[in-house]
C-alpha cells in the first residue's frame, strides 16, 4: 500500500480514504492513532520530534510509558494508512508528502486565488473549506492556532471576494463568512454597508444587533468604534420626522377602565410612566390603549417604540432614535439626540419589550427625560 493512496480530511471532521475507499473509524484501534496522524498531517513539513509528540499526547505518563504508547499509536496508524505514509527515523516522526490534505489543498488554492484575484478562483478556494479544523477535537490546545488561523483565512478571502462582488452577491458571500465565524466583525460591517447599497437599512441596522448580541453573549464586549459609527451614520440617514405608528390593534379593548384611568393619572403628573407585570398580562395593550386615548394631547403625536429584540440597555436610545424618526449627527450620541428633539416637540412615545428577569429595566427613557428641561 502506497503514501500515494491516501488522503485526510481535517475540515469539518477527521476523515481518511485509502485506495479511494473510506477508512472506519473502527480500524484506528487507537484514538490515539488517530490524533497522532492529525498531529503530523498539521506540522509544518509534516515532520514531529518523538519528545514533543509524547509531550502532547501523554503529558501525565513518564517518558518510558509514553514512548511504549507512542510506538503502539504509530504501529497503529500505520496498519491503517499504509507502511509507507509514516515513518520514525532518528528521533523524527514523518507523514509521507504525497499524503493528500485538504487543509494544504484550501491554503494552495486560497493563495493561487489572492495572487490572482480571480473571482473564480476565490470561490473554488472557498468551496474547498468544508468548516471548522477538527472540531472534535475543539479543546485541544494544539490545534487552536491553526483552527483559528484557517477560520481567518476563510473570512478575508470571503472578504477580499465581497469586494469584487455585486452587492447582491456580496450579502450571499459575507453571510458565508458570518455562518463560519459569527464573531467576524469585519465581515458583519462589510455586510451591513451591502444592505446599506441595496437600499436595505433595516436589514442593515438588524445585522448590527446581531452582531452586538452575539459579541456581548460569547465574550461580554462591544461592537468597535468603527462599526459603531457606521451603525450611527445609518441611524442618521433615515427619514427623518416619520415617527413609527401606534400598532393597528383586531380586537377592541374592554374591561380595563380603572387601570386606563390610573396609569393616565400617573401620565398627568410625570413624563416617565412605567408598566411591569408578568409575561402575558397585557402590558403592551395596555400602553398602546393608553397612547391612543392621550393622543390628542400631545401636538406632535405619538410613536411606538418596539424593543423586544434588544437584549442591551445600552441600545435603547437607538431604537427610540430610530421609532421617533430622529436623525443622530456623528458627533451626539443618540440619548443626546433623542432628548435634544424632545425638548421641541410634545410627543407621546409609547416603547414595549418581552418581559425577561435577565434583562435590567431600560435606562435610555429615564436619561432622555432627565435632560429635557419642564
Amino acid at each position: 500500500m502506497g503514501a500515494e493512496e491516501v488522503s485526510l480530511a481535517l475540515l469539518g471532521r477527521f476523515a481518511a480514504h485509502v485506495a479511494g475507499a473510506a477508512v472506519d473509524e473502527q480500524a484506528w484501534r487507537l484514538r490515539k492513532a488517530r490524533t497522532l496522524v492529525k498531529l503530523l498531517a498539521l506540522e509544518p513539513g509534516r515532520r514531529l520530534h518523538r519528545e514533543q509528540a509524547m509531550d502532547l499526547l501523554w503529558p501525565e505518563l513518564d517518558a518510558s510509558a509514553a514512548q511504549n504508547n507512542l510506538h503502539q499509536a504509530l504501529h497503529a496508524a500505520r496498519r491503517v494508512l499504509g507502511a509507507d505514509s509514516l515513518t520514525l527515523a532518528d528521533a523524527m516522526l514523518g507523514l509521507d508528502a504525497a499524503v493528500v490534505c485538504d487543509v494544504d489543498a484550501f491554503e494552495r488554492a486560497a493563495a493561487e486565488a489572492r495572487r490572482t484575484t480571480d473571482t473564480s478562483a476565490y470561490r473554488d478556494a472557498l468551496d474547498l473549506y468544508g468548516g471548522e479544523l477538527l472540531p472534535e477535537d475543539r479543546y485541544e490546545p494544539w490545534v487552536d492556532a491553526r483552527r483559528a488561523a484557517l477560520r481567518e483565512l476563510h473570512g478575508t478571502l470571503c472578504l477580499e471576494l465581497a469586494a469584487f462582488e455585486s452587492p447582491e452577491e456580496a450579502v450571499l458571500t459575507l453571510q458565508r463568512a458570518i455562518a463560519a465565524d459569527p464573531l467576524h466583525e469585519r465581515a458583519h460591517r462589510a455586510l451591513m454597508e451591502s444592505y446599506e447599497q441595496l437600499g436595505r437599512r433595516q436589514d442593515a441596522l438588524a445585522q448590527y444587533h446581531r452582531l452586538h448580541a452575539a459579541l456581548q453573549q460569547t465574550l461580554e464586549a462591544a461592537p468597535d468604534e468603527e462599526t459603531r459609527l457606521l451603525y450611527r451614520r445609518l441611524l442618521a440617514a433615515g427619514p427623518a420626522d416619520t415617527a413609527s405608528p401606534l400598532p393597528v390593534q383586531l380586537t377592541t379593548f374592554v374591561g380595563r377602565e380603572r387601570e386606563l384611568h390610573d396609569v393616565g393619572e400617573l401620565l398627568a403628573g410625570g413624563r416617565l410612566v412605567t408598566l411591569t407585570g408578568s409575561g402575558g398580562c397585557g402590558k403592551t395593550r395596555l400602553a398602546i390603549a393608553t397612547a391612543e386615548r392621550a393622543r390628542d394631547g400631545y401636538a406632535d403625536g405619538v410613536c411606538f417604540v418596539e424593543l423586544g429584540g434588544i437584549s442591551d440597555p445600552e441600545l435603547v436610545a437607538e431604537a427610540t432614535a430610530t421609532a421617533v424618526g430622529i436623525r443622530v449627527p456623528s458627533r451626539r450620541t443618540a440619548v443626546e439626540a433623542v432628548a435634544a428633539h424632545w425638548r421641541r416637540e410634545t410627543r407621546f412615545s409609547c416603547s414595549t419589550r418581552a418581559s425577561t428577569s435577565s434583562m435590567p429595566a431600560p435606562r435610555s427613557p429615564r436619561r432622555s427625560c432627565s435632560r429635557v428641561p419642564g
